[in-house]
Parts: structure tokens; sequence; C-alpha cells
């Protein structure tokens, strides 16, 4: 057992002392190293938040089976089962805890019904006791507590603390780089750029200032829209512009190492987070992470989400979180509540200012030789940063091919009538965006002012 696996548990405890997943995780460890009266305590801590939480029950059993308290084994045990909660493994421990307690019908029974739902079940011990009951109590076995190592029961599957991935204790591999030159990579937009400033306000404020006006070191914001009008472009630029760490959450850079189960990934990022507080976590394509509630598994991801924000305010926890979304529609509105994403901002395609600079930049880059870049700018409405980057990438690949064998000298500049006919054959990637947006059948997404906002520059648009 690392020791420092503790540590980093206990001071996130100390910031988070009723979160439930940490606590699990906690219990769980001290299991491990056989600190028993602990790892009870901490369980029994879960369970005054959540009387009915089956991991910490599940936890109980193993620990209750471990220090020979067979009688809380059973009786956990058939609560589960009676509220058809059970799994095979917590079966096999009532089963052995029935035969410690000599209730050799009983044990027999479960067992039976543990072949019935699976007729390849194995374990070496209770096969040779139930089909040899003499030996199994004879003189040699009265008094035997705990169960081998094969016996084991992780309720929290691939969480092991003995295979911790480096970035538990060298946490900065998790963070985004500082990559100069902060927003001076972006092509205007400045209310973006204003919108994420306000975000982290507080970090210019005096301790005075912040006290008179109640102001919380704590804040989220929801960036939307058309996928590549820079929405993620600009959060990759923010821990240089404001010297601020940011943890980008990634469901498989966890998952993938086998050390944290899928079910505790949302709460590990919150509390890396804590630890490394003041700390922003960003969420790309939140709307994957947690969508329409008719998903089951969505719907459980979205309670441990809303769990961690709420305490994240709750707390007045020095942690910043962003969202990015492309399908806004499938965001749930529990989440657009006051204390949950607080700010949501529509990030538009470049308007027509932003499109010249974006233009003038490779327009110069490329040695182009032009009067005026006016018709570019104009034909260019709602096209995307990313459409933009295409035009260019298709004319470059069209001026190489119309040259690259007609001479052996060095190919000429990109040419200004290349870029202009290509643009003249291109269409605006955002306008299946906005497709999806006025003809979308979610009725509580049409009740949101997101909604009405994305109408309103719809309109605009048109006149």
């Amino acid at each position: 057992m690392n020791k420092n696996d503790l540590k980093i548990l206990q001071e996130a405890i100390l910031r988070a002392p009723d979160n439930i997943a940490l606590r699990l995780s906690y219990a769980l460890k001290l299991f491990k190293i056989k600190e028993y009266d602990e790892s009870e305590k901490n369980y029994h801590h879960v369970l005054k938040l959540d009387p009915e939480n089956i991991k910490a029950k599940q936890g109980l059993i193993e620990l209750y089976f471990a220090k020979g308290n067979y009688s809380a084994v059973i009786v956990i045990a058939e609560e589960l089962s009676a509220r058809n909660l059970t799994s095979e493994k917590i079966l096999e421990l009532q089963v052995k805890a029935l035969l410690r307690q000599n209730s050799l019908t009983e044990a027999q029974e479960l067992y039976n019904k543990i072949l019935e739902r699976n007729p390849f079940y194995f374990d070496e011990e209770l096969d040779s006791v139930l089909n040899d009951q003499e030996e199994y109590f004879d003189e040699n076995r009265e008094g035997e507590q705990g169960y081998t190592e094969k016996d084991d029961f992780d309720p929290f599957d691939d969480f092991s603390p003995m295979d911790m991935p480096d970035f538990i204790s060298n946490p900065e591999q998790l963070l985004l780089p500082r990559s100069e030159p902060g927003f001076g990579a972006m092509a205007g937009q400045d209310y973006v750029k204003q919108a994420l400033q306000n975000l982290y306000i507080h970090l210019d404020l005096d301790g005075d200032t912040i006290t008179r006006f109640d102001i919380k070191p704590t804040g989220s914001i929801l960036l939307y829209g058309p996928p590549g009008c820079g929405k993620t472009f600009a959060v990759t630029h923010m821990p240089y512009e404001f010297d601020i760490d940011i943890i980008p959450f990634d469901w498989n850079r966890v998952s993938n190492n086998q050390s944290i189960s899928r079910e505790f990934i949302i709460p590990f990022y919150f509390n890396m987070a804590r630890l490394q507080m003041p700390c922003t976590i960003f969420i790309d394509q939140v709307d994957q992470l947690i969508g329409p509630l008719s998903h089951e598994e969505q719907n459980r991801y979205l309670g441990q989400m809303l769990l961690e924000i709420d305490a994240m305010y709750r707390y007045n926890q020095n942690i910043m979180l962003i969202g990015a979304t492309n399908a806004v529609w499938d965001i749930n509105p529990a989440l657009l509540r006051h204390g949950r994403f607080d700010n949501a901002l529509f990030v538009y395609p470049p308007d027509e200012a932003d499109r010249q600079i974006f233009i003038e930049t490779r327009l110069n880059r490329y040695n182009v030789k032009y009067i005026s870049c006016d018709e570019l700018v104009e034909k260019s409405s709602l096209f995307s940063f990313s459409d933009l980057e295409k035009l260019f990438d298709i004319a470059i690949k069209r001026h190489l091919s119309k040259h690259l064998n007609k001479s052996s000298h060095k190919l000429p500049d990109l040419e200004y009538p290349i870029i202009a006919e290509t643009l003249n054959t291109s269409k605006p990637s955002t306008l299946y965006w906005f497709d999806k947006i006025i003809t979308s059948t979610n009725a509580s997404f049409k009740m949101t002012e997101i909604y009405d906002e994305v109408n309103a520059y719809i309109s605009r648009q048109k006149g």
C-alpha cells in the first residue's frame, strides 16, 4: 500500500467530508491494509449520508466477514437479497458465514441457489464442504475465521490501491499545458475572452472587496455553439493567459489505467481538483457525458455530476467548472439551474470583423497578393473557424496540383483567385447545426434562454 495514496484521500476528505465516493474509496483502502475499525467508521459515515448506499453495504459484508462477525454478514446480505440487490459474491460470503455459524441447512439452500443461477460456479471450499459435510466440521476447522485471498470481494471492481497511475502522485500530468501566446492565438472573439476573464475576476480582487460583495471563489460556465467556432480552442489557451491550472476531463485516460472503475471517474476528477485548488475542470462535449434522461447510465452520471457541482458551491471550494458542447439540445435542464452551470455563452460563428482578422492573417502567412479581402469576408458568412481553415487547405492543394508538374523551378506563392474560386464552391458547416436547433423536438430545450438566444441570432442573420 502506498502511504501517499492514503494521505491524498485524507486531505481530500478534509476538504469534502461528505463526498460519498471519496469515503468509499478511503474505506476500501483501509480495509486492504486491515485497518478494520477505521474502515468500518467510514462505511458507516457513508450510510449516515445515504442509508441505501449499496457499495457501503457490500463493503461492510466483506469487512465483517474478515472480522469474524458472521451474524452481521448474514443480516446485511439478507437485506440486500430481499431487495434483489445481491450478487454471486455476496451470496458466496453469506453461505460461508452460515457455515461458520453451523447453519448447514440454510447454507446448502443458498449454495444451491448460486448453482441454479450459474451452473458453472465453483468454489473449492464450498464444493468440498457441502459435498462432504463431516470433513468440514472436523476439529481442525473450529474457530477458523476470515477467508483466503482467493475469496476477496472487491465492491469497487478494478479499483486497486496497489496499482495507482502516475498522475495520482504527480497530478501535474493531468493539467493542460500552458501554451503561448494565450488569447493572442485567437482571432478576435473579444466577447468570449471577456466572459472567461469574468469567471476568474476574484483572482484580481483584494480580500476586502471579496468580503464586501460576498464574492465566491468558485463558478462555472457552459460554452455552446456550432462545431469549429473556438470553444475548446479558447479553453486550451487559458492556462497561459490566466496563469491557472486546468484539468481536462477524459473518461479513457483514467479508466483505461485499470486502477479506477468508470463509476468513480467523475468524483475522481473533482477530488483531484480539490487537491490542486485553485483549479479548473474542463469537460469537453459535456452532452456525451450526461445526455438525455432516457439513458439509465447517463442518469447515474448526471446524478454524480450534480452532487459534485453542488458540493463545489456549498463548500465554496476554489474550483471552476467549464463545459463545452455542440449538442446543446441534449443538455439536461437540471444542469442549467442556478448553482450548476450559472452562465451559458453562445460561441457563434466568427462575425465579419473576426473573419477579416482570420483571413488577413492567412493571406499574409502565405504571401498572397491582394488589394482587399472584402469579397472573401462577405461570402464566408456563417463559416466557422474550422471552415475557414479548410478553405485555405483546399485552396493550397489546388494551387499545388496546378503548378507542381509544370516547372522544375520554385513553386509560385498562393494566388488570391484560387482562394476566391474555392470559396464559391464551399458552404458553411454550421448550417446543419442551426437546422438542428430550429427542428429540435426537445420541448424542455425550447423553453430555455439558450434556445431563445440562438433563435434571435438566426433572425438577425436573416435580416
